[in-house]
């Protein structure tokens, strides 16, 4: 039996799992059709000398690994409680 003192370890990386899991929704809808038609397939503006198209695939490229590192880290300190 738990003490009431003693946090729910499975609760945080419950909450961690649900919140990786919309952003993976997230990621996927600006990635394909209809948000990506909407919002990241221009030419027009540059971002830093390439294609706002290009730039849109780069920018969740690199904000997934941002938010893949932060998801390990997060899990392995919930996983240690």
């Amino acid at each position: 039996m738990q003490r009431a003192s003693e946090p729910a370890p499975r609760r945080t990386g419950r909450a961690l799992d649900v919140a990786f899991g919309v952003y993976c929704l997230c990621a996927l809808a600006a990635l394909t059709w209809p948000v990506y038609a909407w919002a990241g397939a221009r030419i027009e503006p540059r971002l830093l000398g390439l294609p706002f198209s290009m730039g849109w695939v780069i920018l969740w490229i690199v904000l997934t690994l941002v938010v893949l590192v932060s998801y390990e880290a997060l899990g392995e300190r919930a996983r240690e409680r």
